[in-house]
């Protein structure tokens, strides 16, 4: 991962030729599972940390965005009604807009940990399904079921 952030900089052919490698087997992949008559189906690129994205709005705009988007292109002229998941964890509100441009039905996860979910539900809940929304990294794993159940009364 290291090595591809410092291409998206400092090689950009190289870094174009690694991501093409996954995009055409997921390319294929999806078109497949569409062909398949699947109701849904899941992509994703984990760059949101914590408090902050791991790469750029403009680096995720130039290597990302393309690419998931041509995928999500070729499965909905194959099957328009099919529904597309996008597991993008930590921080990512400063590309949910761009997401819905390219017609991302569903968000995954949505840690509260990182982004308000009251606030995304205020933002672009007319636009966008999300999936999630429990501290996955203190109230899920060590929490007790009433604190579980409290945190997702939201």
């Amino acid at each position: 991962m290291d090595n591809l952030i410092i291409d998206f900089a400092l090689d950009t052919d190289r870094a174009n030729a690694v991501l093409d490698i996954p995009h055409k087997y997921h390319q294929v992949v999806a078109e497949k599972m569409a062909e398949l008559n699947v109701d849904m189906i899941w992509l994703g690129d984990d760059v949101g940390a914590q408090e902050s994205m791991l790469i750029s709005p403009d680096m995720g705009r130039t290597f990302l965005k393309p690419r998931v988007g041509e995928i999500i292109e070729s499965v909905k002229a194959i099957k328009p009604d099919i529904l597309i998941a996008y597991h993008c964890g930590g921080y990512n509100i400063p590309i949910i807009q761009e997401l819905i441009e390219i017609v991302v039905d569903v968000l995954n996860p949505i840690q509260p940990e990182s982004m308000d979910p009251e606030q995304l539900k205020k933002d672009f809940s007319m636009e966008l399904s999300f999936f999630g929304g429990i501290d996955v990294q203190t109230t899920l794993p060590f929490g007790k079921p009433e604190h579980v159940r409290a945190e997702m009364a939201w």
